[in-house]
């Protein structure tokens, strides 16, 4: 009897070995969600968010309501049965009239390279569905802020984005496995102070080398991957946290507010108390 449990269980490893991408990867997708709002109000306005936006309609809008992709020349009408992306970084001109209810949900997907998986997207994604649109209203309803809502909330984002995400090489990705002892040790060891010096000879290779490799497999030089993975967690803690912007500042080694401030409005374009003030009473981690 005993075999026969040892064989199932050497079974089952032996299928979770066949996924070893998925296994050596999951740990590295994140998804931020930093703000969910809902109102009505006017705003006509050329804008580009560091993060992409998720937005549908409550009531049926007006004329005149529309977005339009700067890059493109796209325009998309805002109607009621339809659910709408917009990638981060992408300028959109948002044309909205006070005379509907909306919801928008201000998130960041993010992967191995710490930058937002739609970066380099310029599309604007709609989905014209009211058995999904009726889901996320359903979800954005008072009483549904549990732990079992944000979990059914993280699964609709996540079934979105799968929708309209860019496929990843799996050949690079493979290229990418090496460097997995490397990323947790930069992640490990996550402040202002850590080096590419550093890591490379944590990694037993001359940093020329590192540097080079690293960039080569990963198509990313590693100073920008530590800035990117030290300004998402930066932004983690300045939402989350009770500790000042200069107690933050010190507990990452920076030299002083001043860099920390200068280095988190370049990353994010928007000053830490700022991001606070927005963000910090709306955040959810996943």
């Amino acid at each position: 009897m005993e075999s026969v449990f040892l064989r199932k269980a050497y079974d089952f490893m032996a299928e979770f070995q066949a996924y070893p991408l998925m296994r050596d990867f999951n740990t590295f997708l994140h998804l931020n969600v930093f703000h969910v709002v809902k109102g009505h109000f006017s705003y006509d306005r050329i804008n580009e968010f560091p993060f992409n936006v998720l937005s549908v309609r409550v009531t049926e809008p007006g004329e005149g309501n529309f977005f339009e992709n700067m890059e493109t020349g796209e325009v998309i009408k805002r109607d009621l049965d339809s659910i709408f992306l917009i990638p981060s970084h992408t300028r959109v001109h948002y044309k909205i009239n006070d005379d509907h209810t909306f919801i928008a949900l201000h998130f960041n997907l993010t992967f191995l390279s710490g930058d937002d998986l739609f970066r380099e997207t310029s599309q604007l994604f709609t989905w014209k569905d009211p058995e999904l649109r009726h889901r996320l209203l359903e979800l954005l309803t008072p009483g549904n802020d549990t732990l079992r809502g944000i979990c059914r909330l993280k699964s609709l984002i996540l079934e979105l984005c799968s929708r309209c995400l860019p496929e990843i090489d799996r050949k690079k990705l493979k290229a990418q496995e090496c460097w997995l002892p490397a990323i947790r040790y930069m992640q490990s060891h996550l402040h202002a102070a850590l080096s590419v010096e550093e890591i490379a000879e944590a990694c037993g290779m001359r940093s020329d080398v590192f540097s080079r490799k690293f960039k080569q497999d990963m198509g990313i030089a590693p100073k920008r991957f530590l800035e990117n993975h030290l300004s998402r967690k930066l932004s983690e803690e300045i939402v989350s946290s009770e500790l000042s912007i200069k107690e933050l500042s010190c507990k990452y080694r920076f030299c002083s507010e001043f860099y920390f401030s200068n280095f988190f409005k370049r990353m994010t374009g928007i000053a830490p108390l700022e991001f606070r003030r927005k963000f910090g009473q709306s955040m959810i981690h996943f």
